[in-house]
């Protein structure tokens, strides 16, 4: 009887020690995941980061800067802007700017270097364009890429001739134009003027005008140079250059106001007057 409880008693002994070891293996298991686990979800969320919402257009710029950046649609955006001019047809590019922004060398402004910089892009001459510069602080943005330039097709229209008064006539222009007469109406008044003065000896004075679209000073220019276009006509038939007097008084002189399109295009013009 002794023999059996002393026998019992080392059975349940080793029960006790086996299930102890189990039990441990256990614990020691859970514990070790429930360890790693919050571990494992910490690494997994990402840390903060600021997000950068790229503009993406057809063609834009940076704040400060004239350099034209093209996207991946400017080459169907660039058809389509071609395919509306037709002929001798200009595309007016107007690009925007603010006050702050430098002038790049050889511009009046900010503007005008984007509207060049969309110029070449589109692959047009200079004598195929109108560039412009407008402040425009809704335009610009100085934190992301912007558009900065807008773009309209001016129709061709030919020039023409008025005479007015014996001795006076006035060449009316297309808007903005001064490279081109490409009119038989007044290439053959031209002829006319020239035959008349290489006989008499008279002179001519020739005097620009525009309309009051754009800055004061390039209008200044410009009617300078719509007076030059005839000019270099009337010497390339055989007029002394010294018998032609240039002048422009820009925007400075309307013949009728430039409220309407009507009355602008009146207002671009070049007066030729045959003097003594």
């Amino acid at each position: 009887m002794r023999f059996i409880s002393i026998v019992l008693f080392v059975l349940w002994l080793i029960l006790g020690w086996w299930m102890h070891s189990n039990y441990s293996e256990c614990c020691l298991a859970n514990q070790s995941t429930s360890s790693t686990e919050p571990a494992m979800e910490s690494s997994a969320v990402p840390t903060s980061t600021t997000e950068t919402t790229e503009v993406e257009g057809p063609i834009l710029f940076d704040y400060k800067s004239d350099k034209a950046q093209l996207g991946d649609s400017w080459s169907s955006y660039k058809q389509s802007i071609l395919d509306k001019m037709k002929g001798d047809d200009q595309l007016e590019i107007t690009g925007y700017y603010t006050k702050d922004e430098a002038t790049p060398s050889g511009f009046g402004n900010m503007g005008e270097a984007r509207a060049d910089a969309a110029r070449t892009a589109l692959g047009l001459t200079k004598d195929q364009t109108i560039l412009r510069g407008v402040v425009s602080d809704a335009e610009v943005s100085t934190e992301n890429r912007f558009q900065g330039v807008s773009f309209r097709t001016i129709a061709a229209k030919p020039a023409s001739v008025e005479e007015t008064i014996e001795g006076k006539t006035n060449i009316r222009f297309p808007y903005n134009s001064t490279d081109k007469l490409s009119d038989s109406t007044v290439e053959n008044y031209l002829d006319k003027v020239a035959a008349r003065v290489k006989k008499s000896g008279e002179r001519v004075r020739l005097t620009g005008h525009t309309d009051s679209d754009g800055d004061a000073n390039y209008n200044l220019s410009l009617g300078k140079k719509r007076a030059e276009i005839i000019k270099r006509y009337l010497v390339g038939k055989g007029v002394s250059p010294s018998k032609i007097i240039t002048l422009s008084k820009g925007e400075t002189s309307p013949e009728v106001p430039n409220t309407t399109s009507r009355g602008k295009a009146q207002n671009r013009r070049t007066e030729l007057e045959i003097i003594k």
